[in-house]
Parts: structure tokens; C-alpha cells; sequence
């Protein structure tokens, strides 16, 4: 009677069922028991072909509470285990081998993850190899790592991200690096080798190298890579001079396409080198040197546009017309600003914080036309500023904690476009300029921590 009705059911003749979910399915569907319904059901919450282990799933049915005691001193996990043993006998579920398991679920992987102990030898497990649609790939190791099977990047057709952290034997593994040239992304934390290996990445947009290359005597040739727009080095404490051997001399242009420079923890770093006779670095807009005391050579950048210096040496600007940016922080030998910068025509924002040693601003410095914000922080040498009417461009001046400032002028013309003016925490300033009365678009002044300033200027109407 039970196959009569199955024969005869109404879920034949439904269109709905016939585009969506085989009719048979449904019918075995509804005649399962209870109890299995519900386990049956929560399964769709997997993707189609998707394969887990039996025993993640029975926990799954029992966390929703799918799993009923039998009344009796059975485990649950044994309960859980019948559930799925009968669906496997009615068909409902179906079993596949333990190898073709993690090789079909891998097939799958577009991002992976790999951490290794000291115990480890390999660098990829045997089953992420095929892994074969893998776009973004991160190692993390504590130092094991010493091998790396010879086919294995080559493999990743689709990797455009690796990463590869803390592998004190890296030198070993990039030897036999070879990514596949569709590789986006390149990052190599921790190198202990003296020499990087050369890469043909045609593809390559983003390279990092950072942190414990201080065995490292050379940076890689990098100039020839003709997408690389961002290139970021850190932590390379032994390199003297970048010379010659980074910028590939065959190609008639170095760095083509790069825009971002991070240069960090260069502490011995000397000088880098311009290029012989050809041009290098001609799409470059910002430039970031930060903790390289030494450095008192760069070659002449051009199109740069934005510039931070931080805790290195006095670095001359060479006239850059394109320049719109510069930040300098903790600079202990900065005396003055250099007179290169009376030919900065486009800079629009300059800040100087933590600057202990300077002591004045250049007659060159009144030549910044284009000039509309200026920071002056924490630079306790400073004891005048001089604002002339040639800032026209001028429009928020910030002044803070320059303990010997004693004395502020703006000059016999007014600064049309002067509007925000904060003054805090110069304890030596005892007056403001008369001129102030003069600033007709001055819609803010903000004087905090001024012990000494009493007063507004006679005749200020603010």
C-alpha cells in the first residue's frame, strides 16, 4: 500500500518540484521518520558536493538538539551515529573515501592559511596542493620550515596573494621560489639571507619586505617589474648604500609604474644612489622615510607629491614643483629648512613636529605662494616666526608647545586668506601681532596655555 501511494502521490504533477527538487526527493523527504527529518533538513545548510566528517556533523545535530535519548545510558554520539547510518542507507547521504575527501574540499579553497611549528619540515600541506583555485595564501612559522616542494607556487595559477612570515629558513625556501607570474601580491616577513632572489613577476602590484633582514647586504633588482606600484622595505639593518643594482639596467625605465615608497628602519643606510643616465621612478607620488638617521643622499624625485620624513636626517627636496605635502617628525639634526624650499611653488601643507633643534625658518621659506596650512609643533629652539604677505595662500596656522617662542609678526600687508589661527601652550609668548586686526577673514583664534598673553592687540575688535 505504502509504494501505491508513493506511485500515485500528487508530487509527481507539480512544476515547482519538477524545477527545483527531484519528486523522488521530496517523497523520501516526507516518509522519513521524525527524528531524521530535522537532521536531514539542517544538511542544507551546506553547499552542493559538500563534504564533512561524520562525527562534526552528529555534533552539529545534537548542539541544535536534533538528537533524542532513547531513554536508556547510550551516548549521544552513538544516537547521532544511527541517525546518520540510516540516512546513509536510505541514499539520503552519501559516503566518499578519506583521501578523496581532503582532495575535493581542497579543489575548493580560494584562501588558506598555513601556521607551523618547530616540528615542521614541510611548507605546504600535501593535501592544499590541490587546492588549485588558491587566490591568497599566508605562512606563519616559528623557524621549522626547510623545505618546499619544487612544483608547488608554479601550481597556484590563480595566487595573487602570498605572504610568507617568521621562516628563519626562507632563504632556502625563495631559492626555489618560483610564483606563478599572475602573482598580485608578495609579502616576505623575516629574512635571515644576505642576497633576496631575483623574481620574474611581470604581474606583481604590491611587494613588503619587513622586519629581521638584518643579514641582508643588498635589495633585490626590483626595476624592471613593470606593474609594481607600491613597494614597501622595513627593518633591513645592514644595507649601506642602495646603488646601481636595484634598478635593472637593460630596461630604459626603472619602476614604471611604482607610486608608494615605504622605506622604514634603514639604520646604517648612507646613500641612494639616482639612476646613470636613464630615468627611474617617473609615476611616483608619495615617498615615506621613516627611521633612517643616516640618509642624507636621495635621488632627484620628481613627480613625488607627498612626502614624510621621520627620525632621519636633513634631506634636501631639490626644487620639486610637484610637491603638495610634506611632514617631518622627530628630525633631531634639523637645524633649518633647507633653501630648496623656496622652489616647493605647489605646496599646499607643511607640518614639523618634535623638531628639538630648529631654530629658524629660511628667508626661502616666505616663498611659498601656494602654501595653505602650516603646523609647527613641539619645536622648543624656535623663538620667531616671521609671516610675510607672500604666503597669500595661507589660511590655518597651528602653533603648539614651542616653550622659547617669544615673538610673532605678519608682516606689513594683510594675509587676505589668514582664517584659522591656534595658538597653545608657548609659555614665553607675551604678545600678538597688531597686525591680527588686520586679518580680514580670520573666522577662529585659539589661544590655550599662554600664561604670559593677556591681551588681545589694541584695537582688535575680536
Amino acid at each position: 500500500m505504502d509504494w501505491l501511494n508513493v506511485q500515485y502521490s500528487e508530487i509527481w504533477d507539480l512544476g515547482v518540484y519538477r524545477k527545483r527538487i527531484l519528486p523522488a526527493l521530496i517523497l523520501s523527504y516526507l516518509h522519513l521518520p521524525p527524528h531524521l527529518k530535522h537532521c536531514y533538513a539542517f544538511c542544507s545548510i551546506f553547499p552542493k558536493d559538500y563534504e564533512i566528517p561524520k562525527d562534526e556533523l552528529t555534533l552539529m545535530w545534537m548542539a541544535q538538539g536534533f538528537i533524542l535519548s532513547d531513554g536508556g545510558n547510550k551516548p549521544m554520539e552513538d544516537i547521532g551515529e544511527e541517525y546518520f547510518n540510516e540516512l546513509l542507507w536510505m541514499s539520503m547521504l552519501e559516503e566518499c573515501e578519506k583521501k578523496g575527501f581532503a582532495r575535493r574540499n581542497f579543489v575548493q579553497v580560494r584562501h588558506a592559511s598555513v601556521a607551523c611549528d618547530y616540528s615542521s619540515s614541510s611548507l605546504i600541506p600535501e593535501a592544499l596542493e590541490h587546492a588549485k583555485h588558491l587566490r591568497t595564501l599566508l605562512i606563519f612559522s616559528e623557524g621549522g620550515l626547510s623545505t618546499v616542494p619544487s612544483h608547488i607556487f608554479s601550481n597556484f595559477i590563480y595566487l595573487r596573494m602570498l605572504k610568507m612570515s617568521g621562516c628563519l629558513k626562507v632563504a632556502i625556501i625563495l631559492s626555489s621560489l618560483h610564483p606563478h607570474k599572475n602573482l598580485k601580491k608578495l609579502f616576505i616577513v623575516g629574512y635571515p639571507g644576505l642576497k633576496f632572489s631575483e623574481w620574474a613577476l611581470p604581474n606583481l602590484i604590491e611587494l613588503v619586505l619587513m622586519m629581521n633582514c638584518g643579514a641582508c647586504l643588498q635589495l633585490p633588482i626590483l626595476g624592471h617589474l613593470p606593474l609594481l606600484s607600491s613597494l614597501r622595505m622595513e627593518g633591513l639593518n645592514s644595507i649601506i648604500c642602495i646603488g646601481q643594482e636595484i634598478y635593472r639596467e637593460q630596461v630604459e625605465v626603472s619602476f614604471p609604474s611604482l607610486q608608494e615608497l615605504v622605506m622604514r628602519d634603514f639604520p646604517v643606510l648612507l646613500e641612494w644612489a639616482s639612476r646613470d643616465g636613464k630615468e627611474s621612478f617617473p609615476k611616483l607620488k608619495k615617498l615615506s622615510l621613516v627611521d633612517c638617521p643616516n640618509l642624507i643622499s636621495i635621488p632627484f624625485l620628481p613627480s613625488v607629491q607627498h612626502i614624510e620624513l621621520r627620525r632621519c636626517s636633513s634631506i634636501a627636496f631639490k626644487n620639486n614643483h610637484l610637491l603638495k605635502s610634506v611632514r617631518i617628525s622627530s628630525c633631531p639634526n634639523l637645524r633649518s629648512l633647507t633653501s630648496e624650499f623656496g622652489g616647493l611653488k605647489s605646496l599646499i601643507f607643511l607640518s614639523i613636529r618634535w623638531c628639538e633643534d630648529l631654530h629658524m625658518l629660511s628667508e626661502e621659506f616666505e616663498n611659498l605662494t601656494a602654501l595653505e596650512l602650516l603646523e609647527i609643533c613641539v619645536c622648543h629652539s624656535v623663538k620667531t616666526l616671521h609671516f610675510m604677505e607672500s604666503l597669500r595662500s595661507l589660511q590655518d596656522l597651528s602653533i603648539e608647545n614651542c616653550s622659547s617662542l617669544d615673538f610673532i609678526s605678519f608682516g606689513f600687508q594683510p594675509l587676505t586668506a589668514f582664517k584659522h589661527l591656534t595658538i597653545m601652550y608657548c609659555p614665553n609668548l607675551a604678545a600678538l601681532p597688531n597686525s591680527l586686526e588686520d586679518l580680514s577673514a580670520l573666522v577662529s583664534l585659539s589661544v590655550i596655555s599662554c600664561p604670559l598673553l593677556e591681551f588681545l592687540p589694541e584695537g582688535s575688535s575680536m
